[in-house]
C-alpha cells in the first residue's frame, strides 16, 4: 500500500524548495575568513545518520550532501578529513573534550555560539509535527494532552517543550521507532525534521492503508551550521572558504542539485520515487481523480463533437473517448457525480447506482431528497455550497442511508469547475471508508480502553525493553510514562532476567499466550504480587510481548486468610485439628532422624458443658477464648498448642529428656486455669484433666498417640478430674469400654433395654408413702446389669440425656397413672430432669405435652433439679420454675449441700421441696456437727416455706436422728429399695387389701 503525505506544498514541492534553499543560501553569502590557520593538516570531523547530509556507509567515510561538500572544501584548503562517528547527542561534549575538531551539523544556539566556533548557518531544518490523516493534528495547539514522540536533542527538545506546553512529551532516540508507533497508535504525533520523514519514507516505513498529515509549525525551523572548536577556528575558517568558493563556480548547486534528486538508498531517481507515491495518492481516492479526468475528457470530446459536427476524425476521437469513458465508468469502484449549482444530479456513475440501487435516468435532474432524509440531504447541500463558495476543492467525510436503512460512511472530494459557456458545476468522487472508519472506531476504542484499564499494559521488545506502556503502568510502579519506555523489564521484575525472559519467549512463539504469577517492583522500592496475562504478538513487522499485569494483593489476602480459617480454629485462633495432625506427622518424622522424645497432652476442661449449657454459648465461648489465652501463655513458641474441638485441646512437645518434663508442663497448664474465670459477671472455676502419651512408646503416628492420649485423659476424669495421667496400656481398654458403653448406649432406647425401678419417699411421722422416686436403669443383653455410675455421665457428655430424659419423664408419668388407677390412692412420682434437659427452651413445652399424653395429675409430679440450675442465672431459672409451679408441679432441689450451696438462690428461686445429700446423713447420730449442720438445714428449709427430704437413711439410729431434727420426708433402703413397677403394683395392692 501507498504512503501519502498532505503538506501545503505536497511532497514534490518539498524536495524542490530543498535544494532552491541550499543554493540560495550558499550562493548568495559573501563571508571574509580568517585565512590564518593553526596548522592542522588532519581534522577529526564528527559525523552521524542525518540524510540526506550525512549517510554513513559499512566500512568506508559517510556519504551526503554535507559529506561530500565538506570532502571537497577541505581538499582545495589543502586537509585531510579523518571522519569519526559520534551520535549527535553527544556531540557537544565530543567538540568540548577536543575528540573532534568539527561537526557539520548542529543547531545554532546561544549557548553553542560562545562555546564554539560556528559557521553562517547553511540549512534551515524544518520541524514539523506529524499525524494520521485519520486522527489529524492541524497544529501545536491541538495537541494537548496528546503522546507527541520527539529525538532527544537538547535544541529540538527546548523547541517541544515550548511548543507542546501542554502535551505528553515521549522521547525515542531511535528515530525508526518514531512512525511505527504512530502508526500502532502508541503515541498520537511525531515532532520530527520533514527531511528524516522522508528518509523513513523511502527506506519503506510508514502506515500501510493510512495517511499520514504533516503540519507545519510556527518558528518550528532550526538552523544547522558546521561547528568547530575554538582551537581549529583557523582551520575551520579555511574549509568554510573553500565552501564559499564552491557556492560561487556553481558547484555546490549541482551537488545540492544531484542529492535532492537522488535517493542514496536504491540509488533511484527521487522523481521515479515521487512518481511512483503521486501515482499511489492518485490510488488512494480509488481512482477518483482519473475519474473525474475521464469526466473532463468526455465533456472536452462532446464540445469539439459539436464543433466539429462534420468532421469523420472527430466522431470517430469522441467515439472512442465515450467508449473509455463508459468502460471505466462501468468498473471503477468509486462513486462519481456531476451536479449542478442547485445540487441537482446531472450524472452519476454505475458504482452509484449500484450503491443505492437507482439509474440516472430516474435521478437526473432531482437533488436525492427520493433516496435520503431532509436532514441528510441539507447536510449534503451545505457541503456542496463550501465547495462553491470557496471556489476550491475539498475533502470532507458523508454519512449517507442506503434504501436499506443501513448507514454508510464516505470520503467525498468535491471540486467546482466551469465549462466554455462559464456555467459553474459541481463534481464529486466519494469512496465507502465505512470499514476503514469502524475499524478505526475499533483502535480507538481500544487504546482507550488500554489507557485507562486499572491493569499495567507493557510492550517489550525482542530484548526485554519496555516499548509501550500505559497510564496504569505509570501510575501502579510510580514511574512517568516517558521514564518507563526503554527500562528493561527486570528493573520492575527482578525474577524476569534477560535468560528467564528469552526461554518464555520462545514458549510463547509455541503456545502465543502464558498466565503466571509475579511480583512487581515500584520505583520507590515497595514490591506487590501481580497475576500476568503474556501474549505474542507480531505487529508492524516486529515481534513484540505484551504483558497485562493485574495487582492481586487483596486475592492473596483473601487466600491467606482462608487458608488461616481452614487450618486454625475461628474462636481462639489456635491451630485447629487438621494443622494439628499435619505439625504432628512432621514433628514424629523429625523426632524419628533425630532419635528423640516426643509428648502430647491432650487437656479437656471440667465441667465446661455445665457452664456451656446454664449460662450460654457466650459465656462459653468467651471462657473458652480465655483458657486458650491461659494456655498459649504457659508454652513456648517452638510448640504448638491446638484446639481439638469444644473444650478439647491439644499440645506437642518435643525434644524432651525424660516423662518428667512433660509432667513439669501438664502441671503448670492445669494449675494456670485454677485461678478462677470472671465472665460478664459470673465468677467461674474451671478445671482441666490432662492425658499424655509419649513417643515412641504410647504410638508411633498420629492417630495412635492421640488416641492413647484420649484415654489417658478420660483416666485424669475418672480419677477425679483436675489431674494428669501418662498413658497405660490398661488405659486403652477403658477407653475402648467407654467407648463402646456409648455405642451399646445410643441403641439402648430403640431396643427397650431401659427400665425404671422406683424407691418410696416416707412421711417421717405418719410412715404413709409420700411418693415414689423413679430411677434409671440399663438391662444390656451381654452387659447385664449396668450401674448408673457407668452410664449417666456418658449420657450427659454426649447429650443422651435430652432423648433418654424425655422417656424417663413419660415413662414415671404412665406408671403412676397406672397405680393410681390400680390402686384408687393418689401417690405421687418423682422424676430427676439433667440441668441440659431442663434447660431446653421447649422443656416446658415437653412437660405439658406429657402430662396430656399420660394422664397424671400435675400435682403428683416432683421434679428435681440439681443446685447448678442457677449457675443458669437466677432470675432465669426462677422464671422458668414458675412456669413449672403454675402447671401445678411442685420442684426440688436434689443433693443440696454437695455443690455450691448458696443461701441467697433458695431465697430467690420458688422451690418447694429441699433435699439433703446423703452424705449429711451417713455420720448424723454420731457426730454432733453433722447433727448441727443438717438441722440448720432442717429450720432455715422450714423457715422458707419448704418441706425437707432426707436421703441415705440406712440405720434405725440414723432414723431416729432426723425425726428428731424435724425432717419431713425420708428416703432410703431402711425405708424401702429401690423396685420394679411389678413390686409396686404388689404392695399397693397388699396395702389395699
Amino acid at each position: 500500500m501507498p504512503f501519502i503525505i498532505r503538506t501545503a506544498l505536497g511532497p514534490w514541492r518539498n524536495r524542490t524548495a530543498l535544494a532552491a534553499l541550499i543554493v540560495a543560501c550558499l550562493g548568495g553569502a559573501t563571508v571574509v575568513y580568517n585565512k590564518s590557520h593553526t596548522g592542522f593538516q588532519t581534522l577529526r570531523v564528527g559525523y552521524n545518520f542525518y540524510p540526506p547530509y550525512i549517510l554513513p556507509r559499512t566500512g568506508a567515510p559517510p556519504d551526503g550532501l554535507a559529506a561530500e561538500m565538506i570532502n571537497r572544501a577541505a581538499a582545495k584548503a589543502g586537509f585531510r578529513i579523518n571522519w569519526v562517528s559520534i551520535g549527535q547527542e553527544t556531540a557537544d561534549d565530543a567538540l568540548s573534550r577536543g575528540f573532534i575538531e568539527m561537526f557539520p551539523l548542529l543547531t545554532v544556539t546561544d549557548e553553542r555560539k560562545k562555546r564554539f566556533h560556528m559557521s553562517h548557518p547553511w540549512w534551515e531544518n524544518d520541524m514539523a509535527l506529524i499525524s494520521l490523516e485519520s486522527r489529524k493534528l492541524a497544529s501545536a495547539g491541538s495537541t494537548g494532552g496528546k503522546r507527541i514522540a520527539m529525538r532527544g536533542m537538547p535544541a529540538a527538545k527546548r523547541r517541544a517543550e515550548i511548543l507542546f506546553a501542554r502535551a505528553h512529551l515521549v522521547t525515542m532516540p531511535e528515530m525508526e521507532r518514531m512512525v511505527p508507533a504512530l502508526c500502532s497508535g502508541l503515541v498520537d504525533g511525531v515532532f520530527l525534521d520533514v527531511r528524516l520523514l522522508e528518509s523513513q519514507l523511502l527506506q519503506g516505513a510508514g502506515c500501510p492503508g493510512q495517511a499520514l498529515h504533516v503540519a507545519s509549525l510556527p518558528n518550528g525551523s532550526l538552523s544547522l551550521a558546521t561547528t568547530a572548536t575554538r582551537a581549529a577556528t583557523g582551520s575551520a575558517d579555511r574549509i568554510f572558504e573553500q565552501i564559499a568558493r564552491l557556492s560561487g563556480d556553481g558547484t555546490l548547486s549541482e551537488l545540492a542539485s544531484r542529492w535532492s534528486m537522488y535517493n542514496p538508498y536504491d540509488g533511484r531517481h527521487m522523481k521515479d520515487i515521487l512518481d511512483a507515491q503521486h501515482h499511489a495518492d492518485l490510488m488512494r481516492y480509488g481512482l477518483a481523480v482519473m475519474t473525474l479526468a475521464v469526466v473532463l475528457i468526455s465533456l472536452q470530446t462532446q464540445r469539439i463533437r459539436r464543433a466539429r459536427a462534420g468532421a469523420e476524425a472527430a466522431r470517430l476521437e469522441a467515439e472512442e473517448s465515450r467508449q473509455r469513458f463508459d468502460a471505466f465508468m462501468r468498473y471503477t469502484p468509486a462513486l462519481t457525480y456531476i451536479k449542478d449549482p442547485e445540487s441537482r444530479l446531472l450524472y452519476i456513475n454505475d458504482a452509484f447506482c449500484k450503491q443505492f440501487h437507482t439509474s440516472l435516468a430516474v435521478f437526473e435532474g432531482k437533488t436525492g431528497s427520493d433516496l435520503w432524509p431532509e436532514e441528510v440531504m441539507q447536510q449534503i447541500r451545505r457541503n456542496d455550497l463550501k465547495v462553491l463558495s470557496s471556489n476550491r476543492s475539498q475533502e470532507m467525510t458523508e454519512s449517507l442511508f442506503l434504501p436499506s436503512g443501513e448507514l454508510r460512511h464516505f470520503l467525498s472530494l468535491k471540486f467546482p469547475f466551469e465549462n466554455r459557456q462559464g456555467q459553474t458545476f459541481l463534481g464529486g468522487v466519494s469512496l465507502d471508508i465505512t470499514e476503514r472508519k469502524r475499524a478505526e472506531e475499533a483502535l480507538r476504542f481500544s487504546q482507550f480502553s488500554i489507557d485507562h484499564s486499572p491493569d499495567t499494559v507493557l510492550w517489550l521488545d525482542a530484548v526485554g525493553h519496555i516499548f509501550y506502556a500505559n497510564q496504569a503502568a505509570s501510575q501502579n510502579l510510580g514511574y512517568d510514562v516517558d521514564e518507563l519506555i526503554g527500562l528493561p523489564v527486570h528493573t520492575l521484575d527482578p525474577a524476569w532476567t534477560f535468560e528467564r525472559f528469552a526461554k518464555t519467549r520462545q514458549e510463547l512463539k509455541a503456545r502465543r499466550s502464558l498466565s503466571v504469577e509475579s511480583t512487581h517492583l515500584t520505583r520507590d522500592g515497595r514490591s506487590y504480587p501481580v497475576e500476568i496475562s503474556i501474549n505474542y504478538l507480531e505487529f508492524n513487522g516486529g515481534e513484540f510481548t505484551c504483558c497485562m499485569a493485574r495487582d492481586i494483593t487483596e486475592r492473596k489476602l483473601a487466600e491467606r486468610e482462608l487458608s488461616h480459617q481452614a487450618s486454625h480454629d475461628q474462636l481462639t485462633g489456635l491451630p485447629n485439628r487438621r494443622l494439628l495432625e499435619t505439625r504432628l506427622g512432621e514433628e514424629l518424622e523429625r523426632a524419628r532422624i533425630r532419635d528423640t522424645r516426643l509428648a502430647v497432652l491432650y487437656i479437656d476442661l471440667d465441667g465446661f458443658k455445665l457452664v456451656n449449657d446454664t449460662l450460654g454459648h457466650v459465656v462459653g465461648d468467651a471462657l473458652l477464648k480465655q483458657v486458650a489465652s491461659r494456655l498459649r501463655g504457659c508454652v513456648g513458641e517452638e510448640s504448638t498448642l491446638a484446639r481439638m474441638g469444644g473444650d478439647e485441646f491439644t499440645l506437642i512437645l518435643n525434644g524432651l529428656l525424660d516423662d518428667n518434663d512433660a509432667q513439669a508442663v501438664a502441671h503448670n497448664l492445669l494449675a494456670s486455669l485454677q485461678e478462677g474465670f470472671v465472665i460478664d459477671g459470673h465468677d467461674l472455676l474451671v478445671t482441666a484433666s490432662a492425658g499424655i502419651s509419649v513417643f515412641p512408646r504410647d504410638g508411633g503416628d498420629v492417630t495412635s498417640l492421640l488416641q492413647t492420649s484420649d484415654a489417658a485423659m478420660y483416666e485424669a476424669k475418672r480419677l477425679g478430674k483436675n489431674l494428669s495421667r501418662f498413658f497405660t496400656p490398661e488405659m486403652g481398654d477403658s477407653a475402648r469400654e467407654r467407648l463402646e458403653m456409648e455405642n451399646h448406649l445410643r441403641r439402648a432406647l430403640d431396643r427397650n433395654e431401659l427400665g425404671l425401678h422406683f424407691q418410696p419417699q416416707l412421711a417421717l411421722d405418719s410412715g404413709d408413702i409420700v411418693r415414689y422416686e423413679a430411677l434409671l436403669r440399663w438391662d444390656h443383653p451381654l452387659l447385664g446389669s449396668v450401674p448408673p455410675c457407668k452410664f449417666i455421665t456418658i449420657a450427659e457428655d454426649t447429650s443422651l440425656i435430652v432423648p433418654i430424659g424425655t422417656w424417663v419423664l413419660e415413662e414415671a408419668c404412665r406408671q403412676a397413672r397406672t397405680w393410681i388407677e390400680t390402686s384408687h390412692e393418689e401417690i405421687g412420682v418423682g422424676v430427676n430432669v439433667s440441668v441440659v434437659q431442663f434447660l431446653r427452651a421447649d422443656f416446658v413445652d415437653t412437660l405439658v405435652d406429657v402430662l396430656n399424653r399420660t394422664g397424671l395429675p400435675p400435682y403428683l409430679l416432683e421434679l428435681e433439679l440439681t443446685e447448678t440450675v442457677a449457675m443458669q442465672g437466677v432470675e432465669e431459672a426462677a422464671d422458668k420454675i414458675s412456669h413449672i409451679r403454675d402447671l401445678g408441679v411442685s420442684v426440688s432441689i436434689d443433693d443440696f449441700g454437695t455443690g455450691y450451696s448458696s443461701l441467697s438462690y433458695l431465697q430467690r428461686l420458688p422451690i418447694d421441696i429441699l433435699k439433703i445429700d446423703r452424705s449429711f446423713v451417713r455420720d448424723i447420730h454420731i457426730d454432733p456437727t453433722a447433727m448441727a449442720v443438717t438441722a440448720a438445714l432442717v429450720s432455715l428449709a422450714h423457715g422458707l416455706g419448704m418441706k425437707v427430704v432426707i436421703e441415705g437413711i440406712e440405720t434405725r439410729l440414723q432414723l431416729d436422728a432426723v425425726r428428731k431434727i424435724g425432717c419431713d420426708i425420708g428416703q432410703g433402703y431402711l425405708l424401702g429399695p429401690p423396685v420394679p413397677i411389678e413390686s409396686v403394683l404388689c404392695r399397693q395392692a397388699m396395702s389395699a387389701a
